[in-house]
């Protein structure tokens, strides 16, 4: 790690071995020593590496700008060959850092094919902060490495394009170019457009305009979907496989996820300090939405569809399954889902595990705008279940080896608990549960009619 910093080799180029080696890619994996032409040479399909001189005894920041290489942008690497070509000074924001660039933009005329200067630059990868002439973009690597930290550690726009300033400049005495606001309409921007693209709304004639509530996103694969999963005559199966059949839906409401009025009346005083503002208002009033409330798949936990809505202060909720057992007994036998036909095992506490996944977001939502909140929560939900759905295959190989291993248990179990009754008797509980499944206004037959006085 020492000789990281020091100059290793020879002083002539690795390459041409004819001029002094004073230039080195500190992104490449090899740390030797090139001269101007050779390093330009070898970084022209990576113009975005972080290139260092040496001088006085050490190691200082570099460019390919200050080598005078310019990015040719019009054909695929080369230079353009028909109009002149129009060359500007470009900041590239990628990965490596905050990179300050020349690009060489090509004026052929093309039939049939855009050739702004936008479109070459999303040609190569390239998403401008603007429409309009631009003079800055970032890379598909960048916004792609953010949203992928964004949905699995939570880090913020703030956070994430501090760190690239740092990386570019650790002290903090450069003067660099500050594109954190056109970050953020851009982050923005590309995680519709990857949605929507994941989603194949690229292939709809009447374009991204056309689509509709809940068209981006990602359905439980194994939940049943009339016309697509399930057989023809499904709505016509005996009792016995109806169960197969059937949805199971869990709702929840999470008070995390608040959002702020954007919009605060001040009094008469117009005052600015929050203690005076909120001195007379109630703990919710500054607050468009104090909660939200979440519908999931029961059996596999996947965010359903148009599952998610904002929650006002005086909706009234019920709590269901989720600490049933700490309630009353007789609520718990009128209640408690493991006594329906066909529900088995089932968890149907995935809400909590989805709000555990999401709560961290809270502290960033609650001051956005409210429809960009709602495409962080629908983004992380996409996230949830394409993790979900690429878990599938060991998560259910795993649950029916376990419901496999435990039937056979309590099978026997059952058995043998059954034959120590007459057999009048075990025809008499029958009957009654029977009854019970199909009118549950009959008598409970699960509930304990002896009463200890």
């Amino acid at each position: 790690m020492r000789s990281e910093d020091g100059r290793l080799g020879g002083q002539l180029c690795f390459e041409c071995t004819a001029e002094e080696g004073i230039y080195r890619c500190k992104d490449c994996l090899y740390a030797v020593l090139f001269c101007a032409s050779c390093i330009v040479e070898k970084h022209k399909r990576s113009p975005f590496h972080r290139i260092q001189a040496w001088e006085d005894g050490f190691f200082t920041s570099s460019s390919l700008k200050k080598l005078g290489y310019v990015i040719p942008l019009g054909h695929d690497g080369h230079c353009c060959k028909g109009q002149p070509d129009v060359i500007c000074d470009f900041v590239v924001i990628n990965v490596s850092g905050i990179h300050i660039t020349s690009m060489r933009f090509c004026s052929c005329r093309r039939s049939g094919v855009p050739n702004t200067r936008h479109d070459q630059l999303f040609r190569h990868k390239l998403f401008p902060t603007t429409l309009k002439l631009p003079r800055a973009t970032f890379t598909f690597e960048v916004l792609d490495s953010f949203h992928l930290l964004m949905l699995q550690s939570k880090i913020s726009v703030f956070d994430f394009y501090r760190a690239l300033k740092q990386k570019t400049d650790n002290t903090g005495l450069k003067d660099l170019p500050d594109y954190y606001k056109r970050f953020l309409e851009v982050v923005r921007a590309w995680r519709d457009l990857m949605a929507a693209k994941c989603s194949g709304r690229g292939h709809d004639p009447e374009g991204l305009r056309a689509t509709k509530c809940g068209q981006v996103a990602v359905e439980c694969p194994a939940c049943p979907h009339p016309a697509h999963n399930l057989p023809e005559d499904w709505e016509n199966a005996p009792t016995s496989r109806r169960w197969l059949y059937s949805l199971i839906l869990t709702m929840d409401a999470n008070f995390r996820l608040k959002n702020r009025e954007r919009v605060i009346k001040n009094d008469a005083q117009d005052a600015e300090w929050r203690a005076i503002n909120q001195a007379n208002q109630k703990r919710s009033a500054s607050y468009a939405s104090t909660s939200v409330g979440g519908v999931v798949c029961g059996r596999h936990g996947l965010v359903r569809r148009n599952g998610f809505g904002d929650l006002q202060k005086g909706e009234r909720f019920v709590v269901l399954k989720f600490h049933l057992y700490g309630h009353g007994t007789d609520c718990q036998l009128q209640y408690l889902v493991n006594l329906l036909p066909g529900c088995a095992q089932s968890d149907l506490e995935d809400p909590e595990c989805w709000w555990a996944h999401i709560n961290p977001v809270s502290m960033s939502t609650k001051l956005m705008s409210p429809w960009s909140r709602r495409e962080t929560i629908d983004d992380h939900a996409r996230r949830w279940n394409w993790r979900k759905i690429t878990q599938f295959g060991t998560s259910l190989s795993k649950g029916l080896d376990e419901a496999v291993r435990m039937k056979a248990r309590h099978s026997a179990l059952h058995s043998q608990f059954t034959e120590s009754f007459p057999l009048d008797v075990i025809h008499i509980w029958e009957r009654e549960v029977s009854k019970w499944e199909k009118d549950p206004l009959k008598p409970n037959p699960f509930s304990d009619n002896l009463r200890c006085k």
